[in-house]
């Protein structure tokens, strides 16, 4: 998968991110850990347990992203100022869960379990 950690202004975009090969899925397909004023665009997120994670992080962007068949699809902890929008989840344990945050908008995802 992807990690970005302590950085400001990252920009993931038109990855594709499969784990269909393991035997267990693998944990983080992207993961933004302390980041802030960054978007996460138009990625293909497959047979991961957490597709998107962000924790601990400011002023973020999901949006126009593809989760199939992940455990949890978009996770959100631990922060402020995060933008959930125009995603499409399928096939999910949990289509986007939110946790000790603030400010954390979510509309415009189709979600279909």
């Amino acid at each position: 998968g992807i990690y970005i950690a302590n950085s400001d202004d990252a920009f993931v975009s038109g990855n594709s991110i499969d784990d269909t090969g393991l035997p267990n899925y693998a944990t983080n397909g992207i993961y933004l850990s302390n980041v802030t004023n960054s978007v996460v665009d138009d990625n293909y997120v497959t047979y991961i347990t957490n597709g998107i994670r962000v924790e601990g992080s400011t002023n973020i962007d999901v949006t126009n992203n593809e989760l199939y068949d992940d455990t949890f699809a978009i996770v959100v902890g631990n922060s402020t100022d995060i933008y959930v929008s125009q995603n499409d989840i399928e096939l999910t344990y949990q289509g986007v869960g939110v946790s000790g945050s603030s400010d954390v908008r979510i509309h415009d995802n189709d979600i279909i379990n």
